[in-house]
This record gives structure tokens, sequence and C-alpha cells, in this order.
């Protein structure tokens, strides 16, 4: 996977270093996909975070029983970022493979101990940018698509899921129906 990285990313290559990537392939994992295979679901949860190595994924939500695709993702892009940092943990769209792909798994757990858990204020401050930066793109291109739900109706009642992730927890937020307390 280390000479597969770099050939098809060396720009990402260069920038984490030597150390780095070996640190990362240490506690990642290797998943491939055949073009049609989904890698997540919208709504549901998700315990990781993906970098596509090689191939094309489409972004797609349902609006109107139909399946309308948002976008297009291509090699050196993260998939699943959006819920690790904004503390969602779902998936905000559908993501399919448009041919053969290959993309490094990163657990949600092990990005949290690569990156030392940011400070609380880094914390608050990444989380308020994550969520604005959402609710932007969202309400700019998918202006009449519905956002999934944030949480299972009991995960919303004060669950697990119910709260803003470990950066809620850091926080001290919890969710109850869409008002923050």
């Amino acid at each position: 996977m280390l000479v597969e990285i770099q050939e098809q990313l060396p720009a990402f290559a260069r920038q984490v270093g030597q150390e780095g990537l070996a640190r990362l392939l240490e506690v990642s994992s290797r998943v491939g996909l055949h073009a049609g295979d989904r890698l997540l679901r919208r709504g549901q949860p998700t315990d990781s975070l993906y970098l596509l190595v090689a191939g094309t994924l489409a972004a797609q939500v349902q609006h109107a029983q139909r399946t309308v695709e948002v976008g297009r993702i291509g090699a050196g892009a993260w998939i699943g970022e959006v819920s690790v940092l904004s503390g969602q943990m779902t998936a905000s769209a559908d993501v399919v493979a448009v041919d053969e792909v290959v993309l490094l798994r990163l657990r949600h757990q092990a990005f949290f101990e690569l990156t030392g858990h940011f400070n609380p204020l880094a914390d608050a401050l990444v989380r308020m940018m994550v969520v604005t930066l959402t609710a932007r793109v969202r309400g700019f291109a998918l202006r009449e698509i519905p956002a999934p739900p944030v949480a299972p109706p009991a995960a919303r009642a004060g669950g697990v899921l119910g709260d803003y992730g470990w950066l809620g927890r850091r926080l001290g937020l919890r969710r109850t129906g869409q008002e923050e307390v």
C-alpha cells in the first residue's frame, strides 16, 4: 500500500512524510470496491474516514423517489471527514464506486489517536467551522434536497448518538431535538 500511495498520491505522501505515512498505514486498512459497490449510505452511522487512493466515487442522495448525483470524488479526497469533525458520525450522502476503487480506511478512534485530540479551544473552532461550512454547502448545492436526520429519535433524546461526538463531549454539548443545551 505504501508504494501505491506514493505513486497515486505523491503530493499527499510528501506532505505527511515517510514516517507519517508509515504510521498512517500501521493504523489503517486497504479497502477495494468494484463499480456499483456502496461505501456509505446517507444517514447511517459511520465509524471510519476513507482516503481515496485510486478510482472515482459518486456522492448521491435520494430525492422525490429518484437518485440525484451531487458530485464525483477523485483520488486524494477524504470521505467521511464531515461526520467525524462535526461529531454527527453519520454519512451525509450515499457514496458509490463509479469504477474500481482503492481506499485507505482509518477508523475514527485511530484518527483521534493520530491527531492527539485537539485542545478544547481548537475543538470548538473546528466544530463550528465544519458545521458552518457544511450548512453553506448544503444550502447552496442541495437547496431543495432535505438534509438527513441528525440522529435516530431515540438518540436525540440524549443517547450516545444524541451528542456532538468527541468534540461535543469535551464542550459539554448535548442534542435534544434540534436545540443545543
